[in-house]
């Protein structure tokens, strides 16, 4: 190797240290619980879930995510961390419906849906959904 070559795979490997120093000083400037890059403000993920956690501030999806991303300020991010640590260290019980109030109101939903009444008009028969009230009045065909 001569020395030439020798020198540019020194200053190759010096610069290869200093992106990696760059990148652990972005780690050492994250906020509490952010764990992902930051996305741009015309994000549209951002905008959803930011929007979202400023309507509904107690949102856990958007809580979770706006911490997980960094976009809040220091202070926030530090009192909403807290709070999350201490929501997911204590979490709230699911209530359990027996499967079988869960099947018959399923049925007594189901058995309703698709089902027409026939209506005779004449010497025509047409069957009717049920979101029309059985009322068969301008119900006529469009003409362009």
């Amino acid at each position: 190797m001569s020395k030439r070559s020798a020198a540019v795979a020194e200053a190759e490997a010096k610069e290869e240290v200093d992106e990696e120093i760059v990148q652990i000083g972005d780690i050492a400037s994250l906020k509490p619980g952010q764990k992902k890059p930051t996305p741009a403000p015309a994000n549209g993920d951002r905008v959803f879930y930011e929007t979202l956690y400023i309507q509904i501030p107690e949102s856990e999806m958007a809580q979770d995510w706006c911490l997980e991303y960094g976009v809040l300020p220091d202070k926030d991010a530090a009192k909403l961390y807290a709070k999350v640590q201490k929501r997911k260290a204590n979490p709230t019980p699911v209530k359990k419906v027996p499967a079988k109030e869960v099947s018959e109101k399923a049925s007594s939903s189901s058995s309703r849906r698709g089902k027409g009444k026939t209506v005779i008009e004449g010497d025509e028969e047409m069957d009717v959904e049920e979101g029309f009230g059985g009322r068969t009045e301008g119900l006529g065909t469009m003409s362009m």
